[in-house]
């Protein structure tokens, strides 16, 4: 990356190559496809950079190049990394690289990390966190900063759960979809055999439940269930479940937000693990 970003190439047609491909990660096909995935916005670029995301291109407008804002991300890309290309580009151009109403000035394309459920697995007292079809890109967002925070090994998404990077998730994770590994499109009966076989856990949260969430012993690995927000955790998980546990609520209230829950759940397991 150049140190001046006036000293960067331009691009002034939506039908440049470099472009064309960017809009394509606007599409979980085209992320799927490529690998990559876009970051909108100065703090989750930024965010996202220190945490390790590996940045491959950089568009900017020359009103953000301009700022002070725009010099100190252009500083910490040029730091973390110096072979980033990075454009220079109309506002027309990164308003269509944008699924926002108010895009910041700075959009970029960044390599989706990839990770096998037999790595994650493998690690020393693996503490996963498990989204099952969770649907709702705010609640995954956020389940994964959460997981980031209380020091999972590992995010683990089932079959049906909504993509992990796309715009909307990414935003809500502040920058821990590259700081904490994430298993994508995994089937139920795939991650209870691998688990089984690994010889951890799975704690299943289900609001019928006999056992409170913190009576377990959860100190050691464990995999850590929060099913879909509407019809609660998959049939297949919630039979094979080591254990299933409840968070006591009120009488009159049916149950949390998902990711309030699986907040609750990890943080648990954090404070036993301490």
């Amino acid at each position: 990356m150049v140190d001046n970003y006036l000293a960067m190439r331009s691009i002034t047609s939506e039908s440049n190559p470099r472009i064309k491909a960017a809009k394509g990660l606007l599409r979980r096909r085209g992320r799927e496809k490529s690998g990559q995935c876009l970051l909108e916005g100065v703090r989750l670029v930024q965010d996202s950079v220190l945490a390790g995301a590996h940045l491959k291109t950089v568009f900017v407008t020359a009103e953000f190049a301009q700022t002070q804002t725009g010099e100190e991300l252009a500083a910490l890309i040029d730091t973390k990394h110096p072979q980033t290309e990075c454009f220079l580009v109309t506002e027309e151009i990164l308003k269509s690289l944008s699924d926002t109403q108010t895009p910041q000035g700075v959009v970029a394309v960044a390599v989706i990390p990839n990770f096998a459920l037999e790595d994650v697995l493998a690690t020393i007292g693996p503490f996963l966190l498990v989204a099952d079809q969770v649907r709702d890109p705010g609640n995954l967002g956020t389940m994964v900063r959460t997981a980031a925070a209380a020091g999972c090994t590992a995010v683990v998404l089932t079959k049906g759960t909504v993509d992990a990077y796309s715009g909307k998730v990414l935003r809500a994770t502040m920058g821990s979809a590259f700081r904490v590994p994430i298993v994508r499109d995994i089937v139920s009966s795939d991650l209870v055999t691998k688990l089984q076989l690994a010889g951890c856990p799975l704690v299943v949260a289900d609001a019928g439940a006999d056992t409170v969430y913190h009576e377990p012993v959860l100190s050691g690995p464990c995999a850590i269930v929060i099913g879909n927000e509407a019809t609660g955790p998959d049939q297949i998980l919630a039979s094979e479940a080591t254990i299933s546990v409840r968070i006591p609520l009120q009488n009159g209230v049916e149950s949390l937000n998902a990711a309030v829950a699986a907040a609750i759940l990890v943080f648990e397991a954090a404070k036993q693990r301490r």
